[in-house]
């Protein structure tokens, strides 16, 4: 037989264990002491027996009694003088009946004392079993009222006492009653402690659910949660994302485990009307039930080496597996189904390597799986014996089968729409190409079937330096040029196959071309003029200063017609003879064997102020106004060119900046995402959003041909568009963008702090603060040519009021628009760019009165050159580019499979080719967002600068514990092309790069 359930509870860890000994059932006990009893309950009573009831749970089919009880007098708790209704397990109903040892008995007319706790619906029980029950009757020699606990119960062993203090087994009950009230004032405190530890959020019901007329949870189920009293739950189903687990296969029982840990999975996956997925992330190397490492793991051989499992004394026992959620956040919850459930973080499983025997049939261990999985799900022991989350194992040929109590248990937790399996099918329909010796990255994507998947190369071949994951990730840097023809292969939880043949080219290495000028103008008489061309390497084409010049003679025109010109090549004595074309502000260069399109480089043009260009909730203004909200994955494609509020954003505008806010009303988490219109969403976030919020951050996103974008978003939620600024070909006001070399604060209001501004008084609510920006701070100069800055306004809101932020140029009304949205005592940033007024000024305003804080990257200025160097014009990606994602199992370019660590800046390259993405070599700055994913319970934030400065006194970001929260940013390069990323606590993080400023 099996011994039911051993479990570890602490404020960050939640264990269950499955174990088997050969020894008869029975309940051991270890009396408390009068102080433990008083302290672990939540009422102490006394009262009269009016009935005692037996009755089906009509929702689980199975046996309860119920005890109606006249309370006369409340020693301890919120019970008010009545009738309750105590509820214990076990009864006759009809033909069914169960029975438990231990459990208090009653009879009608009974006069009792009883100490009395909850369950996991708040229903009474009695504490401790029948240790919570005094009977109370006269005594025969003394005439008076007496207590007496029953130690007598049949297959109940005492075996021992507890040494804490006094335990009263039998007293008078004058003199118990002066006991209970003389201690419970004594142990107020830590009965309060208690309280708050395992029932908080957690009211206690006068009867049973089942047996109220009104509406609720309706029967009390038999499935329990893991931890009753702070019950985790995983909130990735919530938005359709899979709980993953790795699995290391070290020590495993057999070869099929695998197969037997994806078939326990797949149980838990295929449940109707639940929203629960379990995927298989395939093998790592970490292990271990009681670690912490960001990896939710299946393991055999106690690697870790700080094992919860003892070695037997001889033959094969004890503990067969243990698991649970050993890290939730008491600070994120979501209530479900009228409970109020605590964010699960990791999760582990491990078997026990000394139970062994019980592991040779495949079955058994699958059950043991399935079992110990619904653990890490969150599920308790079930009451029903029958299901697989039962304390005992069954090992009854069930395998990987769940009974109606699981299912229903997993409903409970995870409701979804629990839609039928569909087909596995492989999406991804070709791949992209690659260049030699140049980084290459794509990830292969599937649908349907059964979620666990794993990826091969089922036939053909893969150039040499490329490689295929199992989690799908084809990357490396091709050593051979040539067309490869391969076959990959997905593998689904349930062992189901899927396959499709590619082809890969890799050409050898591209050139890319950059022109400058930008605009120049031929004669009309023919005349002649020079265009300077840089290539990039392996173009062959190069001159005494690394540079090629070009002769223009042609026809008359401006920045426009076709053009000849000729090159002396590097790599062999005669000229070689190509064409310019420049139409539309794109140049095309033309030479026989190869070619290259360069769109030319983008200035800034701030609007005069800010506008809203879409608005979706209803009766609010905007210039695209929806009155209903974006659904859910599903791209929303907005024209961004056109007027909008009195402000023009021309035809040739190729990319717009602004703010970019969701108002998610619903109890779904998610991300938001912009992109230029007509490609597939990226892998990229620029928002993300938990229930029941407002979240705002800031973008620069290209346009397609047409001018347009794309907005697409995880769940069903209201969005805002504001714009402050476009890019466009250079041209008259436009702005060349000068990174500082080092970020400064500009401003910081908070007392004491640090900043070249510090007023020492925070934003006043609704009263615009103008700040000068033109001139120089710690050693960095803004001229006074600049008409906009960039980097990142901070709200530090240190009351209990929401509200939002916004930056504007000075000496305009406020404009009804976002920069920054922020909760109560909370900080938050919002990145910007913003526009200046002629005297350099800009303003903040803030709804309500928070501390603000203002850093600053760089500026936007009309010089080509000034005393910070060159100035940069922008280039945004025709899709935004994943350059970092510190998570094990994610893809990216840069993927190291572990978190920044803390205050250990981690040095990026920002000059790369990736995924068919190219940001060049002569890069001096990035824009994209910059993502937290904090498992901890840290607080802090993170920086990004060029590489070779110390790490500077501003934040591009600020987190919380256990919190996904992401941030805009334009962060410079050092001379090689690097930048550092800081982060103050030990955090994963992934960084979207969406264009690239260059000279």
């Amino acid at each position: 037989m099996f011994f039911r359930k051993a479990s570890l509870n602490s404020a960050l860890s939640v264990l269950c264990v499955l174990a088997a000994f050969n020894v008869a059932t029975a309940t051991s006990v270890v009396i408390p002491s009068d102080d433990e009893m008083i302290i672990g309950s939540r009422a102490i009573v006394r009262g009269q027996v009016v009935s005692v009831a037996s009755g089906m749970d009509g929702q689980h089919d199975v046996v309860f009694t119920y005890i109606t009880l006249r309370v006369q007098e409340v020693f301890k708790g919120k019970l008010t003088p009545g009738e309750i209704v105590i509820k214990e397990p076990g009864g006759v109903s009809g033909t069914r009946g169960s029975f438990f040892f231990g459990i208090p008995e009653f009879k009608a007319g009974e006069d009792v004392v009883l100490f009395l706790d909850t369950w996991a619906d708040g229903s009474l029980r009695v504490h401790n079993w029948f240790l919570g029950k005094y009977s109370v009757s006269t005594g025969e020699r003394t005439g008076r009222l007496t207590v007496t606990r029953d130690l007598t119960q049949a297959n109940v062993r005492v075996v021992g006492r507890s040494q804490t203090g006094p335990i009263t087994d039998r007293a008078d009950l004058s003199e118990f009653a002066s006991m209970l009230r003389s201690r419970i004032s004594a142990t107020k405190a830590a009965a309060a402690e208690h309280e708050t530890k395992f029932y908080n959020n957690l009211t206690a019901r006068e009867r049973p659910q089942e047996m109220s007329s009104g509406g609720g949870l309706g029967p009390t189920q038999n499935f329990t949660f893991i931890n009753p009293n702070q019950p985790p739950r995983w909130f990735e189903p919530d938005s359709g994302q899979p709980v993953v687990f790795k699995v290391n296969p070290t020590g495993a029982p057999s070869s099929t485990i695998m197969n037997d840990v994806s078939a326990a999975m797949n149980a838990w996956s295929t449940v109707g009307g639940s929203a629960m997925r379990v995927s298989n992330g395939g093998s790592t190397g970490n292990c271990g039930l009681l670690v912490v490492d960001g990896e939710n793991t299946v393991s055999f051989n106690n690697c870790d080496n700080y094992s919860p499992f003892s070695p037997p004394a001889g033959g094969c026992s004890g503990i067969l597996a243990a698991a649970g959620i050993v890290s939730y956040s008491p600070f994120q919850t979501r209530v479900v189904n009228g409970i109020t459930f605590y964010r699960a973080i990791e999760a582990n499983l491990s078997f026990n390597p000394y139970a062994s025997c019980y592991f040779s049939n495949s079955c058994n261990v699958q059950e043991i799986a399935t079992h110990e999985l619904g653990h890490t799900l969150g599920l308790g022991h079930s009451l029903d014996a029958s299901a697989t989350m039962y304390a005992y194992a069954h090992f009854d040929g069930r395998c990987a089968g769940l009974r109606s109590d699981d299912t229903n248990a997993i409903q409970f937790i995870y409701p979804g729409t629990g839609s039928a399996v569909t087909p596995l099918n492989i999406t991804t329909s070709s791949v992209s190409n690659g260049q030699l010796a140049s980084y290459y990255s794509q990830v292969l994507s599937a649908t349907g079937g059964t979620p666990g998947y794993s990826w091969s190369v089922s036939s053909g071949s893969l150039p040499s330096g490329l490689s295929l994951t199992s989690t799908g990730v084809l990357s490396g840097t091709p050593a051979q040029a040539g067309s490869f023809t391969f076959t990959a292969m997905v593998r689904d939880a349930a062992n189901t196959t899927a396959s499709r043949s590619f082809t890969l080219t890799v050409a050898t290495a591209a050139c890319t071309y950059t022109v400058s000028p930008i605009s120049f103008t031929i004669a009309a008489s023919g005349g002649s003029g020079s265009v300077n061309v840089t290539t990039g390497s392996g173009c062959g084409w190069s001159s005494a200063n690394g540079n090629s010049w070009i002769t223009v003679q042609g026809s008359s025109g401006s920045g426009s017609g076709a053009l000849s010109f000729t090159v002396t090549s590097n790599a062999s004595s005669s000229p070689r003879t190509g064409t310019i074309t420049v139409a539309n502000q794109t140049v095309t260069i033309t030479q026989s064997g190869q070619a290259a399109v360069v769109t030319q480089g983008l200035q800034y043009y701030p609007l005069p102020y800010p506008v809203r260009l879409l608005e979706t909730r209803p009766a609010y203004p905007g210039c695209n106004s929806m009155s209903a909200p974006i659904q859910g994955r599903a791209a929303y494609t907005v024209n961004a060119r056109g007027s909008c509020n009195g402000i023009s954003i021309p035809a040739n505008a190729q990319a717009i900046a602004g703010n970019f806010t969701i108002n998610n009303a619903y109890n779904l988490s998610g991300y938001g995402t912009i992109y230029p219109a007509g490609n597939a969403t990226p892998l990229a976030s620029n928002v993300n959003y938990p229930a029941y919020s407002t979240v705002g951050n800031s973008f620069i996103t290209g346009l397609d041909s047409n001018g347009q974008f794309s907005i697409y978003t995880a769940t069903t939620v209201d969005v805002q568009i504001d714009i402050t600024g476009y890019f466009a070909p250079p041209g008259s006001g436009g702005l060349y963008y000068h990174p500082l070399p080092r970020p400064v604060r500009l401003m910081d209001t908070r007392p004491g702090q640090s900043a070249c501004d510090a007023p020492g008084a925070p934003l006043q609510a609704q009263t615009p603060y103008t700040k000068n920006a033109w001139g120089t701070c710690n050693g960095m100069t803004i001229p006074s040519t600049a008409r906009a800055i960039a980097g990142n306004f901070t709200v530090v809101n240190q009351s209990n009021n929401f509200g939002f932020g916004i930056t504007y140029p000075g000496g305009i009304p406020t404009p009804q628009t976002y920069s920054v949205n922020y909760n109560p005592n909370r900080v938050t940033n919002g990145s910007i760019i913003t526009g200046l007024n002629s005297s350099g000024q800009f303003t903040l305003y803030a709804f309500s009165t928070v501390h603000a804080v203002f850093d600053v990257t760089g500026y936007f200025s009309t010089e080509a050159v000034d005393a910070n160097g060159a100035g940069l014009l922008y280039q945004p990606l025709t899709t935004p580019m994943r350059l970092l994602d510190t998570r094990p199992g994610y893809s990216a370019c840069d993927t190291p499979g572990q978190p920044l660590l803390a205050q250990v800046p981690r040095t990026e390259y920002g000059r790369l080719t990736c995924s068919g993405l190219t940001i060049p070599s002569n890069t001096m700055a990035i824009t994209g967002n910059f993502t937290v994913i904090n498992q901890q319970s840290n607080y802090g934030f993170g920086t990004l600068y060029p590489t070779g400065n110390g790490v500077p006194l501003v934040s591009n970001i600020n987190f919380i514990p256990y919190e996904v929260r992401g941030n805009s940013f334009i962060a410079g390069l050092n001379s090689a092309g690097q930048f550092n990323a800081y982060t103050f606590a030990t955090v994963h993080a992934v960084i979207d790069v969406t264009g690239f400023f260059a000279p």
